[in-house]
């Protein structure tokens, strides 16, 4: 793709950051330097290349020379700790290992899981290392070719491991290569797009949609180190972007900044991405003049769904749109036994290519044969997540099956709480999780930020209103409890399940609806068993 975007144009202004650009040409020729120094210190072929830099031209640089080289490229979110980068190295089998300058306080770590990984330090020189801007002087030129196919492996990405260990999933070049065309027919990019991404370039999504994105149609890629709501819109002018990529906490993010003249004065006229709060979808694209367009997928299985960009695209309803063509879809039970329209249950996801029901997606996890196969039990790939169909087959996100709480036979998704609890004044952040209930089977806990200026006490008599008013009563936490900070996984994910933990044994202590009015207790424990008092709800009882 490189190769083919350099022939039509080399000279064309391919990659802006930090306001300066950088060619196609000069972006080729530095592939192929690099190239050609990972041969000088020991490359070879199959031996996958582990990646832990920022975003930035290095990161690209690597990333694309080692794809000249066939090798297997293995990014390593930069937020991993020495335990979790020197796991996802050592798994891996990484023979040679890219580490930015800020990162490199994980080395020992990494060499004591792996001692004879070569490493290239990025932007500093380390003892022991070999220093990218070294291998940048070898000889230029196209490096030996290497004999790749569709079915060749490109990467393996590691999953953010919520509950253990991330798992790897090998993706091979066709991956890659389907994925980028789906996004790019679905989005309508063209050479005259430029697009910019502030999400970290070792997820999937920004490799897919951005970096081959722009190379597949000629269009300019943008990159910011990371996403800043203060000075975002500055940068999307800046780079005169056209189409950016977005998380769903980025809109609420942006809505929260003070109102100015100038917010909907620049050209970025559509976004790609994905849980968008339902009640702030319309008031963003009023404000700024956007269109959000919510898009599903997942590292196992690529991009699947998509809303339209014709007069069928929904605005605040949890949906993701319609499956890609070349994508099949079930919506499945207990038993996988097929679901009716508008029923919730578990997606079930394969490539409509009888010969290769894999195409597009992972071929399997890491050295993890027994996951690879109840993942893909009956020839079908179990994403884990809840969704619904109309009969249209237009599915709605509801969230997680391990996300969904069970209380007293009803399934709450935890997303719409969450996005409840968002919308108030005080919630700067929150995650809600079950909380362990002998009579109930689980309870609705909600482990919140709060934004500056707000008492806790006071806050928990608002927010059960505030929910009162616009869930069942049932879907109301019984549970809140405040934190300064949620705690992440390394891919940015709320660790959930330490939240639950902490709830479930009391380390966590928390106020409790069914006692006296913002009563705070030494959390739930175990064992507990609710209590009466003036926030119960006759209909609750009868629960």
């Amino acid at each position: 793709m490189l190769r083919r975007a350099v022939r039509r144009n080399p000279t064309r202004p391919w990659l802006w950051f930090e306001g300066e650009t950088t060619s196609l040409a000069e972006i080729d020729d530095r592939t192929n330097r690099l190239a050609n120094g990972l041969i000088g210190i020991g490359a070879r072929p199959g031996e996958p290349v582990a990646i832990m830099l920022g975003n930035g031209p290095e990161f690209l640089v690597t990333w694309l020379a080692a794809a000249k080289l066939g090798l297997p490229t293995v990014p390593v979110n930069t937020a991993a700790v020495g335990r979790e980068a020197a796991h996802i190295v050592a798994h891996s089998d990484a023979a040679i290992v890219f580490v930015g300058a800020p990162y490199l306080d994980r080395l020992p770590a990494i060499r004591q899981a792996r001692p004879d990984v070569i490493v290239v330090a990025v932007g500093a020189d380390h003892p022991g290392c070999h220093r990218y801007e070294e291998l940048l002087q070898a000889r230029p030129g196209e490096p030996a070719a290497r004999d790749l196919h569709g079915g060749s492996t490109a990467a393996i990405l590691y999953t953010s491991g919520t509950t253990g260990h991330p798992k790897g999933c090998i993706v091979d070049q066709e991956y890659y290569l389907a994925n980028a065309a789906r996004f790019v027919g679905h989005m309508q990019v063209t050479a005259e797009d430029r697009l910019i991404t502030p999400l970290p370039l070792f997820h999937m999504n920004p490799q897919i949609t951005s970096v081959l994105g722009s190379l597949l149609t000629g269009a300019v890629l943008a990159l910011v180190d990371r996403f800043h709501p203060t000075t975002w819109w500055d940068s999307v002018r800046a780079s005169d972007a056209t189409l950016f990529n977005y998380l769903g906490v980025m809109p609420a993010m942006l809505l929260g900044q003070p109102p100015r003249d100038d917010d909907a004065a620049h050209d970025a006229r559509r976004a790609w991405g994905a849980g968008v709060p339902g009640g702030l979808h319309a008031s963003f694209e009023e404000r700024f003049g956007t269109l959000l367009v919510e898009a599903y997928g997942m590292t196992e299985t690529g991009m699947n769904f998509a809303e339209p960009l014709d007069e069928r695209r929904r605005i605040g309803d949890h949906g993701c749109g319609l499956p890609f063509a070349d994508v099949e879809v079930r919506v499945v039970g207990d038993g996988d036994v097929d679901l009716g329209p508008d029923q919730f249950g578990q997606l079930l996801l394969r490539a409509r290519d009888p010969s290769n029901p894999r195409f597009g997606f992972m071929r399997g996890y890491h050295k993890d044969e027994r996951a690879t196969e109840e993942a893909w039990r009956g020839g079908w790939f179990h994403t884990g997540d809840v969704v619904a169909r109309d009969a249209d087959g237009r599915a709605r996100f509801v969230g997680r099956r391990k996300e969904i709480i069970r209380r007293s036979g009803e399934n709450i998704a935890a997303a719409e709480v969450e996005e409840v609890l968002r919308l108030h004044p005080a919630v700067a952040d929150v995650a809600v999780v079950p909380v362990q209930d002998p009579i109930r089977e689980q309870e609705v806990g909600a482990v919140i930020v709060l934004g500056e200026g707000h008492d806790e006490a006071a806050a928990a008599d608002e927010l059960w209103e505030w929910c009162a008013e616009r869930l069942a009563y049932f879907k109301v936490p019984r549970y809140l409890a405040y934190v300064e900070s949620l705690p992440r996984t390394s891919t940015e994910k709320v660790a959930k399940n330490v939240l639950a933990t902490q709830l479930d044994v009391g380390t966590l202590s928390a106020h409790d609806r069914t006692q006296s009015r913002g009563q705070r207790g030494r959390g739930p424990g175990p064992g507990s068993v609710p209590a009466t008092g003036p926030e119960r709800n006759s209909a609750d009882d009868q629960a």
